[in-house]
């Protein structure tokens, strides 16, 4: 039982990731598409490091003055 549900786990995280995958491919395809310049490795990570500060509930901005 317990590797019915790891492996049940694993298919779920597999398929969450490939759905992901296409979906940043198509934003870049769409960007490439219309002729926008696309973004840089490190615009993409500037804005990884936002988006997780966000999800953390931190804005990024130090609160120490």
């Amino acid at each position: 039982m317990p590797t019915g549900l790891l492996v049940l786990a694993l298919l779920i995280a597999v398929s969450k990731w490939i759905v992901w995958r296409i979906s940043f491919m198509a934003v870049l395809l769409y960007y490439g598409k219309r002729g926008q310049e696309l973004l840089t490795a490190e615009t993409i990570q500037k804005y990884q490091t936002k988006a997780a500060l966000k999800s953390l509930g931190r804005d990024g901005r130090s609160t120490r003055t």
